[in-house]
């Protein structure tokens, strides 16, 4: 193992205009979520007899709050990604841009994006794997119906997208549930990595409609063509919108 120094903390729970996190005090929240960067700069050789590398961080331990794990304060969390140390040019691991976590309203059809991009624009694809708890073959205890691939109660299943890594289901009830997802890299049809993701889901009671974007149109376009395309949202319950958007 290595030690690895902790650059920056930052609070990355999804709040509304004026309302602040469990975080920083409170304002009505009953949740809260931080996230930790750590930053090391190491050399990987190559080796022609053990191209394949990988780098894991694990954590003890769960939070006792999951409702979908069997006893889950006694599971350790554990994440991973595999490289080829021999390839050249050098390869990128692909990079999440949304942060790992959702806050989601009973009864009501939730998405989750990943939002994964590729320096390299390697082909990525994705599929539902068990969450691990000190090694990649250490799996987490689900409870009783609970498995990777039905990580929470759902009314309808639970969906992945495996070709964009979206998440789509609608929550039967109040709970907090992990999943995780696997993404595999391809070049050339081949693959060179892989890199794992571990999401806490806490699924609440809401006196509220989500937004509901409208549908937009699958787009093409030329390489160094610049596009414009129009996003629009719509509340049942008139309350003011704020769209953003993220991108590399």
């Amino acid at each position: 193992g290595m030690s690895v120094s902790r650059i920056q903390i930052n609070d990355i729970t999804p709040t509304c205009p004026g309302q602040h996190s469990r975080c920083q005090g409170g304002g009505g929240l009953a949740y809260g979520y931080d996230e930790h960067i750590y930053r090391r700069n190491i050399t990987i050789n190559p080796n022609l007899s053990t191209p394949s590398c990988r780098i894991g961080w694990t954590l003890c331990c769960r939070n006792g709050a999951i409702t979908t794990l069997s006893n889950a304060s006694s599971n350790r969390m554990y994440v991973s990604t595999i490289f080829n140390r021999n390839m050249s040019p050098r390869n990128s691991s692909p990079e999440f841009l949304n942060p790992p976590v959702a806050v989601l309203c009973a009864g009501q059809p939730a998405t989750i994006s990943p939002n994964a991009s590729d320096a390299d624009g390697d082909a990525l694809q994705y599929s539902l794997a068990p969450c691990k708890q000190t090694s990649p073959t250490s799996n987490v205890t689900y409870g009783p119906g609970f498995s990777a691939t039905n990580p929470l109660s759902t009314t309808s299943g639970f969906n992945l997208d495996q070709f964009t890594g979206l998440l789509s289901f609608t929550p039967s009830g109040v709970q907090v549930g992990v999943v995780c997802t696997r993404v595999d890299e391809y070049r050339g049809g081949t693959k060179i990595g892989e890199i794992n993701r571990d999401i806490q889901i806490a699924v609440i009671n809401c006196n509220n409609n989500n937004p509901v974007i409208a549908q937009i149109p699958n787009q093409i376009a030329q390489v160094g063509q610049q596009i414009c395309v129009n996003v629009s949202a719509t509340d049942a319950d008139n309350d003011n919108i704020a769209l953003t958007a993220t991108s590399s």
